[in-house]
């Protein structure tokens, strides 16, 4: 069952795990057999997903233009927090 937003704010911080266990335990137990189960089909869904909303900052095109006009040189490199995959 969805959380809805404003009752999910203080989920929020950890990592996707401990968000969901939080998530889960707010809404009753689940055996850790189970929770590892839906955790996985989770991680999928995210994965497969997780840039439908994603967009750059406001201005931050514009920032990087005039970095570059300026003489700035950077290599790009997909950075994250998860160790077995790039987040782009």
């Amino acid at each position: 069952m969805p959380v809805p937003i404003d009752d999910a704010k203080h989920l929020i911080g950890g990592g996707a795990k401990a968000m969901f266990a939080k998530a889960i335990d707010e809404q009753g137990d689940l055996a850790n057999e189970d929770f590892r189960k839906l955790y996985k089909q989770m991680l999928a869904c995210y994965g497969k997903h997780c840039t439908v909303h994603t967009a750059p900052f406001p201005h931050s095109a514009d920032v990087l233009a005039e970095l570059h006009d300026r003489g700035w040189r950077w290599h790009w490199s997909p950075t994250s927090s998860k160790a077995s995959r790039a987040t782009f």
